[in-house]
Parts: structure tokens; sequence; C-alpha cells
């Protein structure tokens, strides 16, 4: 193993030029009566894919399939092992290779076959059929095209996974490892093979169903780890089924919600399943927006609970979240759960024990809050406003790295927090509540703007915010704020090699500040 390590970093620093020595390796062993010389040469096969350029492997790959493929069927559990997660190796990096027929069709029989064989075997196969729908289907996000090259092939392969997944054991992580596979297969569904996302959705509720049934059953940490580990599976499926069908999941909605309350009940409080189960609230949230409100009052308790947990910093980062995806799912109508949303994130700012990385998700979950609510976060202005310029405040000793990398990343959420703030109160037509703030807006903007380590994210969080600014400001409240000679200099930025969107916000905060300033560019 440490040697095909070796060999797969010496691909990755070399790469074609590893080709060549090896590949007299694996002529030389491939088809020895000895079994470690066969694995020693299916390893290395698979530890030279990554680092030289696929059109120099392509006829490889081709010329080591029927090979590799009845190497499936070895009579060394060892030699089975290497071949699947070299076959994987190339679902990963050569799929391209693999979409002609029979080739395809071979490829996934022996997967298919795969699955159903020894733990550590049956892993690598899940893993390998993952690989493969990344790599061949790969759609852009939010599309789902009419068909897909593993179209022929899907209600085979989603039967042999769900198969494994109903192992009662989860060895070698192999039940784990076909619940990620059944996740790329859902993500990656095209039209035609919807039917058989809906066939999964229902089977992973029954089943989510007759296990939260099961809770009070469990006798031992071995049990409740299992239950928790499978619970995770079920919610991490249909999260990716919601993402999918988006607004067409709402027929399930409620049951969908009602196993997810029962399943922060059930789960305790330090489970990484309520950080799962929260995500699917949050996930739902945004499928479905205003039809969510029904669903909320009960996940209130639970949710601020969780936000409160500071000693469980993930949890807790996960809580806020929520409370983002719902603020954005809900728009207008969380003005109703604004008051108990604020209060608790409050509070937690306040504790000893919240992680810092978790205070910045905090404040900027604000700006969510604000931009759901609009004029309706007025009450909650000058605490919030209070808090932002004391977080800004901080600064980093220059020899302190780690220290300096936090400063930015507290940065980008508090402009975050200004952006949805000001964009809110703008649209509310209460830009009179904010022009106090904007003095001190605009100074921790200045040594942001000016910081040698800033980031091209904090460039276009900043640059944009102030392109907000003078947006809202075109009477010439803020004229003179906005010719200050660091603004000016803001937008000179744009020779920097930053990225096209980023160009397009300096372009067009530039423009505003003409607008407010009258300025003649």
């Amino acid at each position: 193993m440490a040697a095909g390590t070796c060999l797969s970093l010496l691909a990755r620093a070399t790469g074609d030029m590893i080709v060549q020595p090896v590949i007299p390796f694996i002529e030389a062993n491939i088809k020895s009566p000895d079994w470690h010389s066969r694995e020693a040469a299916v390893m290395a096969f698979g530890a030279i894919l990554d680092g030289p350029d696929p059109a120099a492997l392509e006829t490889l790959v081709q010329q080591a399939l029927p090979i590799l493929l009845p190497m499936m069927q070895d009579s060394n559990v060892n030699v089975k092992d290497t071949t699947a997660y070299t076959i994987g190796c190339i679902c990963d990096l050569m799929a391209q290779s693999l979409k002609a027929e029979p080739t395809l069709g071979n490829v996934i029989a022996v997967l298919i076959a795969g699955v159903e064989d020894k733990p550590r075997i049956s892993a690598n196969c899940s893993w390998s059929l993952m690989n493969l729908v990344d790599q061949l289907h790969g759609f852009d996000e939010g599309t789902t095209p009419p068909t897909g090259p593993l179209s022929p092939y899907y209600q085979g392969i989603v039967t042999a996974l769900m198969k494994v997944t109903e192992k009662p054991t989860n060895e070698a992580n192999y039940r784990t490892s076909a619940y990620e596979a059944l996740g790329s297969y859902v993500t990656q569904a095209p039209m035609d093979a919807l039917q058989s996302v809906s066939a999964i959705t229902l089977t992973i509720l029954a089943r989510q169903e007759q296990l939260l049934q099961m809770q009070s059953e469990l006798l031992g940490v071995e049990d409740r780890m299992n239950w928790n580990e499978l619970q995770g599976n079920f919610c991490s499926i249909l999260i990716n089924v919601i993402r999918k069908l988006n607004n067409d999941i709402k027929p399930l909605t409620e049951r969908i919600m009602i196993n997810a309350l029962n399943l922060i009940k059930s789960a305790g409080k330090h489970s990484t399943v309520l950080e799962d189960a929260f995500l699917l609230v949050g996930t739902m949230a945004a499928a479905i927006e205003h039809d969510m409100q029904p669903y909320i009052g009960p996940f209130l308790e639970p949710l601020l609970n969780a936000i409160q947990s500071t000693e469980d910093s993930q949890l807790c980062t996960v809580a806020v979240g929520v409370i983002g995806d719902i603020c954005r799912a809900l728009g207008e109508h969380a003005q109703a759960y604004a008051q108990g949303f604020m209060t608790t994130l409050f509070n937690t700012l306040q504790s000893q024990t919240l992680n810092r990385q978790v205070k910045i998700s905090v404040l900027s979950c604000f700006g969510d809050i604000a931009l759901a609510i609009g004029a309706g976060f007025v009450p909650f202005l000058e605490p919030t406003m209070n808090v932002l310029k004391q977080a800004g405040d901080l600064t980093a000793d220059e020899n302190d790295y780690d220290m300096i990398d936090y400063i930015q990343s507290l940065r980008e959420g508090i402009i975050e927090a200004y952006v949805g703030i000001v964009t809110a109160l703008k649209a509310g037509g209460k830009t009179d509540v904010v022009l106090a703030y904007v003095p001190s807006i605009l100074d921790l903007l200045h040594r942001t703007l000016t910081d040698e380590d800033r980031t091209e994210a904090l460039v276009k969080l900043g640059v944009g915010l102030i392109g907000d600014l003078a947006d809202g400001y075109r009477n010439g409240e803020i004229r003179d704020a906005l010719l200050q000679e660091w603004i000016v200099n803001s937008f000179k930025f744009k020779g920097r090699g930053y990225s096209p969107d980023t160009k397009k916000t300096l372009k067009w905060a530039k423009e505003n500040v003409r607008a407010a300033t009258n300025v003649q560019g």
C-alpha cells in the first residue's frame, strides 16, 4: 500500500513520464500465478492513472479492461479488492473511455455483481458506480436533461445498491458506500430515471419511519451507533431528493417534516443525527419556500436550543444556517419569528464557549434576517449595528497568521450582514435610520480594502457594499464620504486578475458612486 501511494504521488509529479517505466512491470505481473504479483500489477496501474494526460492513457485503459474485468472473479480476495479500486479510479479519471458499448455494459455488469461480494469489495464497487454517474452525467446544478449515458442501466444499478443498503451490518463501511452512491444517482438522475428517484424516496421514508419506531428498543452503544448511522444516511438521501425535485417534493412535505421532527426528538442533545435532521429541514425550506410556514412552529424550540448549544460548534453552525434558510424561504412572513431568532442569536454571541468560527455565521445571519423582513428589522437595528461594529474593531498581530486569517473571515461575515441590512432597509424605504451608522461601516471598509492581506472575496463584498450605500443615498447625503481617496482607489483594483464577476461588481459600484456624487469619471 505504501509503495502504491508513493507511485501515485510520483505519477502526479511527473505526468506522462511515469507511464513508460511502469507498463513493463504491469505486463510482466498481471497474469502471474502469484497473487501478490497480480495485485501489485493492478495497484500499479491504478496508481498511474492520476497524473498523465488522459489522452495518453486512453489506449492503455482500453487494453487493460478485458484483463481487469475478469479479475473481479479472481480466487484471491485481495486481488479482487484492488481490482475493484482500480476500476473505480478508471471510472473517476477516465470515464469517457467507458462510454462506448459494449464496454459500458460490461463494466456496469461487473460492478453490480461486485456490490454483492465481500464488504470491502462491495464498498469499492459502490464507489466505482458513484464515480461513473458523477463523471458520465455530471449535469450542471439545477438541470435535468431528458436522458443520459447510464439511463438504460439506472434501474438495475439502483436496485443493486438498494439491496446492499438493506444489510444489517456496515463492515468496511460497505453499506454507507452504497447509500453515498445512491445519493449520486438521485442527484444525477435524468428525466427518464426520475421514477427510480421516486421509488428510492418512498423506500427511504418507510425505512426511516420503521427505524424511528424502534428507537425505544435500542439496548447499547452499538445499537445506538448503528441507528445514528442509518438515520444519517436516510437524511442525506432525502436531502439529495429534495434538491433534485425542488418544489415537486411538496406532496411528501408533511411526511418528511413529521419524520424530521420525530428524529430531532429522538436523537438526543449531542447526536450528529441532530445536524442531519436540521439540514433536512433547511433544505426543505429552501425547496418549498412560503409553503414551509405551517411546519415551522414545532421546530422552533429545538432549533433555538441547538443554536444555544455553543459547546457543540458544528450543531450550532448548522442551526444558525437553518435560520437563514427559513428566513430566505418565508420572506416577510419570517417577521413572526424574528424576535425569537434575534434574541437567541444575541444571547449566543455572549456565550463564553462560543467557537469563534460560529460567531461569523451568527453575524452573517443578521443579514439574512434583515433581507427577509425588510423594514421590520428596524427594531433590531441599533443592537445589531453595535455588535457588528464591536466585531469589526478586532485586529490581529502582524505575526499571528491564524488570527489574520480569522480576521479576514470575520470581516466577510460582518460585511455580508451589512449588505443584507443596507439592502433590506433601502428596499423598505428606511435608509434614514441607517445614515447614522454609515461612518462606522465605511471605517471597516477602509481598513478592509486597504489591507494588504485582503482577499478577492472581501474586495467584491466591500466594493459591493460601497455601491449599495451609494445607491441608497443618491441625493448627496454621503457625498463627501464617497469622495474619499481610498474609495476612489478601490475602483482601481480591476487590473489585478480578478474574476469577471468581481470586475462586474467593481464597475457597478463605481457607476453608483458616480451617480451619488455627480463625479465626472
